[in-house]
């Protein structure tokens, strides 16, 4: 039986502002306002890609495609391509 969420954005942004990482919070500015990263915010993030192309969620050693999406994402919405 599936239980109904109540999908609240305000909560979410919330969320990440409280337990993400300097990285995740640069994201979630760029999301929300698709304003540019900063400098250092920007080398943050490059400097999370592997050799293989790929980026590691925060948790984890091994890239993955989740987690390079969010990044690609983060760069698209800021008009690099």
């Amino acid at each position: 039986m599936s239980q109904s969420v109540d999908h609240d954005q305000a909560r979410a942004v919330a969320f990440v502002r409280a337990h993400g990482t300097a990285s995740e919070r640069s994201r979630l500015r760029i999301l929300l306002e698709g304003t540019r990263p900063t400098a250092e915010e920007e080398a943050a993030i490059l400097a999370g890609q592997r050799a293989d192309g790929g980026w590691a969620s925060e948790d984890g050693p091994a890239a993955d495609a989740h987690a390079t999406l969010e990044a690609l994402r983060a760069f698209l919405l800021c008009g690099d391509r």
